[in-house]
């Protein structure tokens, strides 16, 4: 019979296989190319990747379900020779079995031996499914294999996330028409010695009509600086936000106070003509890393906290002014505080919140500060007049967004306005971790959030007063 040629064949590394109509197998042909012809059949040897050359006489219905034996047998990873033999047994077992039942239905009923062939290939379809075969598909490949496949993977993404966290892959600035801005002309690496503390890298708006985005990692922090031409900042816990100082204005007015004494006013105020939508992104696992600060002087300014769908708990929007006053002079802080406390429980108390600002790194148990937000400074200076025609002067420099664009992507559960109170250290400056974010050295507005002397000198001198009264 065929199937003991076919048999044979496998055992010796069989890549290919014919079936024919005759019993005994003998060996006609040998090529030098392992080409082998058997009953006038043509059979290629190799590896166990089976192929088949059908003779020309074939039924067609019994080489479709050769073929498609063939093919599941090549499609089965790591089958063994002996394995591949058993399946072939059952199979050929199977064909014989299904010819002799064709015969002697033929012979009993005088039937053509193609219907009758026909007859057996379906009621053969159900024996075929019963046959023992290998189970196949992505799930049953080698479990080493995969391990392998796995652990490269691993090390792929880790070396890709490695890359991610590098400062110029997490600051991205695109210019008006789109195109992302080389990283050397935004991005200043900080320099410091050893032993020194980090200091965050800096970067810097183009100018013209920009984007800037900046993402989080824990072990870099980013000072970003905008400016009239930026439309949108996208940034992380991890970065502090200033913004470009407005233009000054002085309005001079007279008055009498409630003794009778006449007095002159000068009021500082600052305008600006750019609007900047502001983004703080926040997972979960950002919360209690960082503090960002951002500075909103810009009443046209907007901030928006977009919070990751796993973070959870309490949101609070508190507003605070601290004062800082001697007996000619007084300044009021603004800011207001993003805070998180645990879920379920009830809004931040006044105490609590006080307790909060006195910590190092702004966290109790269970309240996180997430974000501290420069809402800007007013303040107040008298002095003694000597002008002859008021009995002083007063200097006052407003420069406070008092109504603030902030939203959030969770509710808030509480927005509160806090005093200052004598016994708590925020009076003036915010406690040691909370540096205030104030404008450059440089520009319109100094270190302490009041406008740079020689700006309020020019501004006294066009108003016809005389600054030096004022300490200037």
């Amino acid at each position: 019979m065929f199937a003991i040629g076919l048999l044979s064949l496998l055992s010796l590394g069989l890549v290919g296989m014919a079936m024919g109509d005759d019993g005994d197998t003998t060996e006609d042909d040998t090529s030098e190319d392992n080409v082998i012809f058997e009953d006038g059949q043509q059979i290629t040897l190799g590896p166990l990747d089976i192929e088949y050359t059908p003779p020309e006489d074939v039924d067609p219905d019994k080489q479709a379900r050769i073929e498609e034996f063939i093919e599941n047998q090549r499609n089965t990873p790591g089958l063994k020779i002996e394995d591949a033999v058993e399946d072939l047994h059952a199979f050929l077992d199977q064909l014989e079995a299904e010819e002799a039942e064709a015969e002697e239905a033929a012979q009993e009923d005088g039937e053509a031996v193609d219907a009758s062939e026909d007859g057996a290939e379906d009621e053969s379809d159900e024996q075929v499914d019963d046959v023992a075969r290998p189970p196949m598909g992505e799930d049953y490949r080698d479990p080493i294999i995969i391990a392998d496949e796995l652990e490269a993977q691993r090390i792929l993404d880790e070396i890709a996330a490695e890359e991610a966290r590098q400062p110029v892959n997490l600051v991205t600035v695109t210019d008006q028409t789109g195109a992302e801005v080389p990283d050397n002309t935004v991005l200043i690496e900080p320099t410091q010695s050893e032993g020194e503390e980090a200091v965050p890298f800096t970067v810097t708006a183009p100018d013209g009509e920009n984007d800037i985005s900046v993402g989080y990692d824990a072990e870099h922090t980013f000072q970003i600086e905008f400016n009239e031409g930026t439309e949108t900042v996208e940034m992380g816990v991890n970065s502090s936000l200033q913004g470009p100082s407005g233009v000054l204005e002085a309005t001079t007015t007279t008055g009498t106070d409630e003794d009778g004494d006449t007095f002159t006013q000068q009021t500082i105020s600052e305008t600006f003509t750019n609007s900047t939508a502001v983004t703080l992104n926040v997972l979960d696992s950002h919360i209690g890393t960082h503090i960002a600060q951002i500075e909103l002087v810009n009443e046209a300014d907007s901030l928006h906290l977009d919070f990751g769908e796993e973070v959870d708990g309490e949101m609070h929007l508190i507003y605070f002014e601290s004062e800082d006053s001697t007996q000619a002079d007084s300044s009021t802080t603004s800011r207001a505080f993003v805070i998180q406390t645990s879920a379920g429980g009830p809004p931040i108390s006044e105490e609590e919140f006080f307790d909060l600002l006195a910590t190092e790194n702004g966290q109790m148990t269970g309240i996180h500060i997430i974000a501290e937000v420069y809402l800007g400074q007013e303040s107040v200076t008298v002095n003694a007049s000597g002008d002859g025609e008021s009995a002083y002067q007063i200097m006052l420099n407003d420069q406070v967004n008092n109504a603030p664009k902030i939203t959030s992507s969770i509710s808030w559960t509480a927005v509160e306005t806090f005093d200052d109170r004598a016994d708590v250290p925020v009076t003036g400056d915010t406690p040691d971790g909370f540096a205030p974010i104030s404008p450059d050295e440089g520009g319109a507005l100094g270190d302490d959030g009041a406008p740079d002397g020689d700006d309020i000198s020019d501004l006294f001198e066009d108003a016809g007063l005389n600054p030096g009264f004022f300490g200037f």
